[in-house]
């Protein structure tokens, strides 16, 4: 179910600038998880909102799904500002909070032309715990960490087509980070934080500082955090934002470390940003994007273009035929501008005495992908065989991974319906929603529906049917067989998913 989450859980403020809070005051525990979480943006500029627009689709389990006290309409940026929240925590004389969320999932996808015992089963079990301490309103530590556990793995299975390791259980740090301010002017925030740039709902060309790209039909963001320097410069005079960013993720030397910027600014109903990132053998980044009212329209338009970087842009060539051995090769496009741009709407359809329906569509054009299927296996084989000693043989397979889900096409497109507590159901949304790889005509659509049961269990199923040709969205994994080389005497077969079906349990702790 589509919508993604933005801002996903922006490292929360000190004591920055933000709107009063209304006069009623919610649970300060739900509205510090609700930003910990996703479900409210952490700081939200003021444009995210604009006055006639609706509210806005990026924050997913706030704008999909609602979170406690999550409002129908557009939210109140003082109502969920962090200082609005530390307020009601000072006055609770409560410094160090813990908590988490749990999710018990459990899931069946369907392949085709296959028998009902032969349906895949996962249960792809999740819990995030979370330390918050605010010893002065002007300095917040903050550590949370993330155990998964699937009760269908077992030590040494494999994925079916990635072929990649699985393991039962892991735990991970999410997040680990320092916020204070200097001279209440610039909010600095040290270490692994969850950030996200970029206006558009499902593709976000601008999310420069995330190497993983978001799931736009996740319920949530899963994405970890990234270690970042940020300094945050509020241009209040010119109503803006001034962002600069280390990126020392993966340095051992001062030369490696990378830099980004980005700056925003609001006029009218219009937000308007631009953004830069670079890093030593990585390409230079250069993006921008709008988000304004037009008529009933929330319309939103991002962009970026990518130029050099020591073999990290490029395509793949020819043609790939494990049975003659014949393998594509690289071409460099380091010198190439390479554009991406995500063009869409949200409309908001009033209907009832106070219930509405929320429109949203989406195009995205990707110059850095592919006009077809063709060599979708390669990709897979590429991507499983960096983690060999060796690779495959006479083959320069380069950096970076080359099978990115929904970056994969040259042209994409998406719609989602939302009904967020409709009627005298309050607690309960519906989420229709698709998406389509217009370059392999590959379709995915999803129904999503939630309900909170008690005050902090909710309950997520839903059910997704892929349609179309055999591709991105409706992958299989057809291999012949190769004498001699293991694993491949008898071919590999993975014929495609049809039909996923989940059932979601969360708990806030």
């Amino acid at each position: 179910a589509p919508a993604a989450d933005a801002p996903v859980a922006d490292a929360p403020a000190a004591d920055e600038p933000a709107a009063d809070a209304p006069d009623e005051e919610p649970d300060p525990e739900a509205e510090r998880e609700a930003a910990l979480f996703g479900e409210a943006p952490a700081e939200p500029s003021p444009a995210d909102v604009p006055p006639t627009a609706p509210p806005p689709g990026e924050d997913r389990e706030a704008a999909l799904f609602g979170g406690d006290g999550a409002p129908a309409g557009p939210a109140s940026d003082g109502q969920w500002s962090d200082a609005a929240v530390e307020a009601r925590l000072e006055a609770k004389n409560d410094p160090l909070q813990l908590g988490g969320r749990l999710y018990l999932r459990f899931q069946t996808s369907v392949p085709q032309d296959t028998d009902f015992e032969d349906w895949r089963l996962s249960n792809p079990n999740l819990v995030d715990l979370y330390l918050d301490a605010r010893p002065t309103r002007r300095v917040r530590a903050f550590l949370q960490t993330r155990v998964t556990h699937d009760t269908t793995v077992q030590t040494g299975d494999t994925d079916p087509i990635t072929g990649a390791a699985a393991e039962p259980t892991d735990v991970v740090l999410d997040q680990l980070w320092l916020k204070f301010d200097v001279e209440r002017r610039v909010f600095v925030t040290i270490g692994k934080q969850r950030v996200k740039w970029g206006a558009a709902r499902f593709w976000n060309p601008t999310d420069f500082l995330n190497a993983e790209r978001l799931d736009p039909l996740a319920i949530f963001d899963e994405r970890l955090g990234v270690p970042l320097v940020e300094l945050h410069v509020p241009l209040q005079d010119i109503g803006g934002n001034l962002y600069l960013v280390g990126l020392p993720g993966g340095a051992d030397a001062l030369g490696e470390v990378g830099g980004a910027a980005r700056v925003e600014w609001l006029f009218a109903t219009t937000e308007v940003s631009a953004s830069v990132a670079g890093r030593d053998g990585q390409p230079l980044r250069l993006g921008g994007d709008l988000s304004t009212a037009l008529w009933d329209l929330d319309v939103k338009l991002e962009g970026a273009v990518q130029h050099g970087g020591d073999d990290v842009l490029r395509r793949w060539e020819g043609e790939f035929d494990l049975a003659t051995f014949t393998f594509p090769t690289l071409e460099d496009r380091s010198d190439d501008w390479i554009p991406q741009v995500a063009a869409g709407f949200e409309w908001g359809i009033p209907y009832g005495d106070d219930d509405t329906l929320y429109l949203t569509g989406e195009y995205f054009f990707n110059d850095a992908g592919y006009g077809d299927a063709d060599l979708y296996p390669w990709f897979l084989a590429t991507d499983a065989s960096r983690g060999l000693e060796g690779g495959i043989p006479g083959v320069d397979l380069g950096r970076g991974r080359d099978f990115t889900p929904l970056y994969l096409g040259r042209h994409y497109a998406a719609l989602g319906l939302l009904a967020a507590g409709p009627g005298t159901w309050n607690d309960t949304t519906f989420l229709l929603s698709g998406i389509g790889n217009l370059s392999d005509r590959s379709f995915l659509a999803r129904f999503d529906y939630q309900v909170r049961v008690l005050t902090r269990l909710s309950i997520f199923a839903f059910v997704a049917a892929h349609l179309g040709q055999e591709g991105e969205l409706k992958l299989a994994l057809d291999l012949p067989p190769v004498p001699g080389v293991e694993g491949l005497e008898d071919g590999i077969s993975v014929p495609p998913t049809v039909v996923d079906v989940g059932l979601w349990l969360s708990v806030d702790l």
